[in-house]
C-alpha cells in the first residue's frame, strides 16, 4: 500500500463523481476510527466477530459435508451405471441369441433346442473321431 495514494470520492458541481486524494495521516486516523467503531459494535452486541467466526466455521463444515455427500452420490451413481451396463450387455446378448435361434429355424422351445444340441454334439464328436 506504500505506493498507493488514499482518496475519497466526491460529487463535483456538475454532478460528476471525482476522486480527491487525502493525506496519509487522514487515512491512518480513518482506519483507527473504523477499528474503534467496530469495537463499539462488538461491545454493544450489534456486531460480533465470534458469531461471524462461528458462522464461517459452520459454513466451512457444511461445504465439506456437501462435498462428501457429492462424492458418495457420485460413487453410488458410477456403481449403478456400471451394473446397468453389465445388465444391458447380458440382455442384449440374450436377445441376440434368441433372434439367431429363431432365424436358424429353431424355436425357443427348450426340448427342440436340447435335441438339436445333442445331435450337434453327437455328430461333432463322431466327425472328430473320424479325422
Amino acid at each position: 500500500r506504500v505506493e498507493l495514494k488514499p482518496y475519497i470520492q466526491v460529487v463535483g458541481r456538475e454532478g460528476k463523481v471525482m476522486r480527491m486524494t487525502v493525506s496519509l495521516e487522514m487515512a491512518a486516523e480513518t482506519e483507527d476510527r473504523l477499528a474503534f467503531w467496530h469495537l463499539l459494535q462488538e461491545l454493544s452486541g450489534v456486531r460480533s466477530t465470534i458469531s461471524e467466526r462461528a458462522a464461517d466455521e459452520l459454513k466451512r463444515e457444511l461445504e465439506q459435508a456437501l462435498q462428501r455427500a457429492k462424492k458418495e452420490v457420485s460413487a453410488d451413481y458410477e456403481t449403478k451405471i456400471s451394473q446397468l451396463q453389465k445388465d444391458h450387455e447380458r440382455i442384449y446378448q440374450e436377445k441376440l441369441a434368441q433372434k439367431l435361434l429363431a432365424l436358424s429355424g429353431y424355436s425357443l422351445d427348450s426340448k427342440t433346442l436340447e435335441m438339436s444340441l445333442r445331435e450337434f454334439v453327437k455328430h461333432g464328436t463322431t466327425s472328430q473321431n473320424k479325422e
